[in-house]
């Protein structure tokens, strides 16, 4: 669920019912309130004048700005993590990371992409040492990974988790093309300010201020790309609400833009179905269950329509 507080949408935890979310997402929503916090500071120092603000408080914007870059990169970084390691951790053979064993295995032999010609250890990767040196070549990545506009970010999706993940940066408003412009001229923003400081001198070369509003849409902007990569990736938010037998019912946190009628989803394991509620409860989708599945976790949406209904209504109301 995300309330707008003030200039910002934030997520927000509601008391009776169980939220399950990545730590990225954690840490990520962790960070940006630091960004937001000077942005907050800067408003009470400012005191609601119509001037100019004096130059002590554009370090505050400038800060919150690097700030709110820092958070990105870091869920970026965060979230490739989780779930290549995820998904090496299981992996039996190398053919279950076919794309991501390619690559790193001709880039270890190939001498121009490499520190040293690796020929004659070819035994290094028999056994398991397969999944080191994947991850060895991973967390160099990451360690390289100090720019996270458009190509950078997708490139790195694509190779370690298989995913354009850029196609999917889209909201109410906003297509994936005007999201990826808005990043990439964030990143450029941030760049020179952390490598063009402020100036005095009169001859010197003068960065522009950095105005409040543009700190605010770069706010608003990766919360929205953290929304969007982790739908993409299938792991948004989830707001638990109801357990039977294992299966799980849940609305996403977001549940998209535009938001469409009152609905809840079910989960367990590779089962999925999903539920309209109203007028009458029937099954809009579902995946591997069988009619008498769906007509057992038909009976309990019927059985907990109100529940479902209250939750969905202070969730979701505006």
């Amino acid at each position: 669920m995300k309330k707008k507080v003030g200039d910002f949408p934030q997520d927000v935890h509601l008391s009776n019912v169980v939220f399950n979310e990545t730590r990225a997402r954690t840490d990520f929503n962790f960070a940006r309130n630091h960004a937001i916090t000077l942005v907050n500071i800067h408003d009470q120092k400012k005191g609601g004048s119509k001037r100019r603000p004096s130059q002590e408080l554009e370090a505050l914007k400038r800060s919150a700005l690097i700030l709110t870059v820092t958070a990105w990169e870091s869920f970026v970084e965060d979230t490739v993590t989780e779930q290549f390691t995820a998904k090496l951790n299981v992996a039996t053979t190398p053919a279950e990371v076919k794309g991501v064993f390619n690559s790193v295995a001709d880039e270890w032999l190939d001498p121009n992409r490499s520190l040293r010609r690796h020929g004659p250890d070819l035994v290094a990767w028999t056994g398991d040492g397969w999944k080191e040196l994947i991850l060895q070549a991973f967390l160099a990545t990451l360690e390289a990974f100090h720019t996270p506009n458009t190509e950078n970010t997708n490139k790195l999706f694509k190779k370690y988790l298989g995913i354009a993940i850029k196609q999917n940066w889209s909201w109410r408003g906003i297509s994936s093309s005007m999201a990826q412009q808005q990043l990439d001229n964030l990143i450029n923003l941030r760049g020179r300010v952390v490598h063009r400081g402020r100036t005095l001198h009169p001859l010197s070369k003068k960065l522009p201020d950095i105005k409040r509003a543009i700190v605010v849409r770069a706010l608003n902007l990766v919360y929205n790309l953290v929304g969007a990569t982790e739908r993409a990736l299938g792991i948004a938010r989830k707001l638990i609400v109801l357990n039977h037998k294992g299966y799980r019912f849940f609305f996403w946190a977001d549940e998209g833009n535009s938001r469409e009628p009152l609905h809840i989803h079910d989960r367990k394991g590779g089962f999925v179905a999903k539920f309209w509620i109203l007028p009458e409860v029937r099954v809009a989708e579902s995946y591997d269950m069988s009619p008498a599945e769906l007509r057992e976790l038909s009976q309990v949406v019927k059985d907990n329509k109100k529940l479902i209904e209250r939750f969905w209504n202070e969730l979701f109301s505006e």
